[in-house]
């Protein structure tokens, strides 16, 4: 933590510069439970109405192109805006008519997120490990010794150095994929100063696109044992990788000892009810599937890249893959919250990379104008596009699904991410108000002489203040907890702190912690006005769980619940041992 006598020297050397404000800095994750009933609030019905209408001018002009958005809460049991379009031009011959949430889509690189979901499972059941090489499961990458053709070190892919997880998470340091080869084309690439492509190109090709048969695990193997030199070193920085991910698939083949889609059937679909979700072509059902006119590749094989790019679902099913994540049904809860983590950066600030997600950091959609990490991943196969999204702070989940010629490449992301700017503060503010009546008021031991209020207002968290403990006003005392400072007699103008959820809790306990600053307002604009290093003031994460008294933090609260496991009835100071009562006329004022 930075130093008095350095913040000082900061206080007199800033005069005249221009500060900075510091921004809120809550902890990590949700600062509120996320709301339980956001379908009923006044703000989130407007944030739908406005997505329904713009969903609506957007489409009016797709001849061609089906659309299905789907959005819900992991709290409710049905979505709370469901969208499709059917285009008024005739599709396809095959396939669906009408467009509904049971209507069936390509799902391309959205596959990704099954097959590591797959391969978590093995690993939470004890079969494998994600920190096992990937040779262990795979013969042929078990090292390069006398795998390799080359005798440049530069083009050697250290494979005995790439685990499961590297492969899940874009980080083995291997290039994207075999099927965009210029040289398996015909076209006179020479005259692009290309050299003669050489012979072994042609006849290696493989996509399953395009007429080209689809690849197998020996082209894999065989190009990534042989051909392909790295592109990084394994863990470095993240590569884009359908390879890898394919890899992620052969891992779970062999530790599972089952194809493929048994292991994804018998792992994820089944235990999930997702019954019109499938991995490979779907010509049996196509019926159920939008089929845009005139594509002749909507059923293509991806043979060997099915797990990176070959599923295909439908809304329905898909928020409820989703909510089964964020409700710890597809994960234990302690996988999940593992999962749900970057696993590089970017060289962006907002994006880093997860396993697989693509992850978005915004800090402009809240009134505290705090940090909510965007968990996604995006997905396009020949005409088909989709983007999934789930916001695990404010509990929600989004699916989009396209297809058809005017709405190939980004519209599924950008109208995802225009239903979260439309969402997340509306979701923010249904927080709060539920916030308000679940926690809001005062609570009081007249026999202990103790006191606090709990309030909301624009920033994050709930708002302590009026702390008394036995008589003793504790906030403007907040510094003499410390064996140095214990007799001091300047006082603290310290009015309120700040309250936060953990996520430990039971049905009719919460355990909240309260953040003290490490700064005034005055030393933490100086300490961002004045540094190099973007928000240096908030540093939270170091001052929870500082104060300890007989083992127990001063930070830490307990809350106790009513019947219906919602309405706050009291509240614990666990370092004070003291327990006050919400006051009757508080928990009426703000009954559910």
């Amino acid at each position: 933590m930075l130093s008095t006598y350095f913040v000082r020297t900061l206080l007199t050397v800033s005069a005249g510069l221009c500060l900075a404000d510091a921004r809120q800095c809550p902890p990590l994750g949700p600062v509120l439970p996320p709301p339980k009933q956001p379908s009923q609030h006044p703000a989130v019905k407007a944030a739908i109405e406005g997505i329904i209408n713009s969903l609506e001018a957007q489409t009016s002009g797709f001849n061609y192109s089906a659309v299905s958005v789907g959005v819900q809460s992991i709290y409710e049991d049905t979505p709370f805006l469901d969208f499709h379009h059917t285009p008024p031009s005739p599709a396809s011959k095959r396939g669906a008519k009408e467009v509904d949430a049971g209507t069936v889509y390509r799902l391309g690189s959205v596959s990704k997120l099954f097959t590591v979901l797959a391969a978590l499972k093995l690993a939470e059941d004890g079969v494998l490990s994600m920190d096992d090489p990937v040779g262990r499961w795979i013969p042929e990458l078990s090292g390069h010794e006398s795998d390799t053709e080359s005798e440049d070190e530069l083009d050697r892919i250290e494979w005995q150095d790439v685990t499961v997880a590297d492969v899940a998470a874009h980080l083995s340091g291997i290039g994207g994929d075999m099927s965009s080869d210029l040289a398996s084309f015909d076209a006179d690439w020479e005259a692009l100063g290309l050299p003669k492509a050489s012979p072994e190109t042609k006849t290696q090709a493989c996509s399953g696109s395009g007429g080209i048969r689809p690849c197998t695990r020996e082209d894999l193997l065989e190009a990534f044992r042989h051909r392909r030199p790295p592109v990084y070193p394994p863990g470095q920085a993240p590569v884009y990788s359908n390879a890898g991910t394919s890899v992620v698939g052969l891992v779970v083949e062999a530790a599972s000892n089952k194809t493929f889609e048994a292991c994804l059937h018998d792992l994820v679909l089944e235990p999930l009810a997702l019954q019109h979700t499938s991995v490979g072509t779907v010509s049996e059902k196509s019926d159920q599937m939008f089929i845009p006119a005139g594509s002749t590749d909507w059923d293509m094989d991806l043979g060997i890249f099915a797990p990176a790019g070959g599923m295909n679902s439908n809304t329905e099913d898909l928020l409820s893959f989703m909510t089964a994540i964020l409700r710890n049904s597809a994960l234990s809860p302690s996988s999940t919250r593992r999962w749900l983590r970057p696993a590089s950066f970017l060289s962006a600030w907002s994006s880093a990379v997860g396993a697989p997600w693509e992850i978005y950091r915004v800090d402009n959609l809240t009134s505290d104008g705090r940090i909510i990490d965007l968990y996604t991943k995006g997905g396009s196969l020949t005409s088909y596009s989709s983007m999934l999204a789930l916001v695990p702070d404010l509990g929600f989940v989004i699916s989009v699904l396209a297809a058809g010629p005017e709405v190939i490449g980004l519209w599924p992301s950008l109208a995802s991410l225009k239903a979260m700017e439309a969402l997340i503060p509306a979701l923010d503010l249904a927080a709060k108000d539920e916030a308000k009546k679940r926690f809001a008021g005062t609570y009081t031991d007249k026999d202990s002489g103790s006191r606090l209020t709990l309030s909301l207002d624009d920033g994050p968290g709930l708002v302590l203040s009026d702390w008394v403990v036995r008589d003793f006003d504790v906030l403007p005392n907040l510094g003499r907890y410390n064996p140095a400072t214990i007799n001091a007699t300047t006082g603290s103008s310290l009015k309120s702190i700040r309250m936060f959820p953990t996520g430990i809790e039971t049905k009719r306990r919460a355990a909240w912690r309260a953040t003290f600053p490490a700064f005034t307002d005055e030393e933490a604009k100086v300490i961002d006005g004045s540094t190099f290093i973007r928000d240096a003031s908030c540093v939270t994460w170091r001052m929870v769980d500082r104060l300890i008294y007989n083992d127990l933090s001063i930070d830490h609260f307990e809350f106790q619940f009513g019947d219906d496991g919602e309405t706050a009835t009291s509240v614990k100071c666990k370092g004070f041992d003291v327990e006050l009562t919400r006051d009757s006329e508080d928990s009426q004022d703000h009954e559910m």
